[in-house]
């Protein structure tokens, strides 16, 4: 894994935690996967 992309992981993780402690989690996967920079069918 290259440092770009690890750094896009980091962000990614931040983005996730900023939702769930401003009280506002993602509501569905779809949510989740554009945030996380995954499929949702990683997600699922």
């Amino acid at each position: 894994m290259n440092k770009k992309t690890q750094i896009g992981l980091l962000e990614s993780a931040l983005e996730i935690l900023r939702q769930a402690v401003s009280g506002k989690p993602f509501t569905n996967q779809a949510q989740l996967a554009r945030a996380s920079g995954e499929s949702e069918a990683n997600i699922s």
